[in-house]
């Protein structure tokens, strides 16, 4: 090997551990910034899950009709009726059309309805 390929040889090597040097010196921003990024996200989700909303309406035993406060995210609602989780769709427990929840049968006096659902 000549030496002139020698010394670009090391001129590369220190160039390749400069580099090194400074990516290690970077790292914690990227990570920070990767676990901020992730944290927002987290965040984010969060505000679009909506848990134990109790929707509007008049729980009589003869109203079938309430009403929740987003429109839930298809495929997401959960409707429990004193703990336990209702069917959904035409021929089952309830239907939904928007933010209207139409039980078939209304759900006796004093009940207590929840719904969890993505917004």
């Amino acid at each position: 090997m000549s030496e002139e390929n020698l010394e670009e040889l090391i001129n590369k090597m220190e160039e390749s551990v400069h580099i090194e040097s400074q990516a290690k010196k970077r790292m914690p921003d990227f990570r920070r910034l990767a676990l901020g990024l992730r944290d927002d996200i987290d965040k984010n989700m969060l505000s679009l899950l909506v848990n134990d909303e109790t929707p509007t309406g008049t729980v009589n035993g003869s109203n079938t009709a309430f009403t929740l406060a987003n429109t839930p995210k298809s495929g997401t609602l959960k409707v429990y009726v004193n703990g336990q989780r209702m069917q959904s769709g035409s021929g089952n427990d309830y239907t939904l059309s928007g933010v209207t929840i139409t039980f078939t049968t209304a759900p006796p006096t004093n009940s207590v309805i929840l719904c969890d659902y993505q917004k």
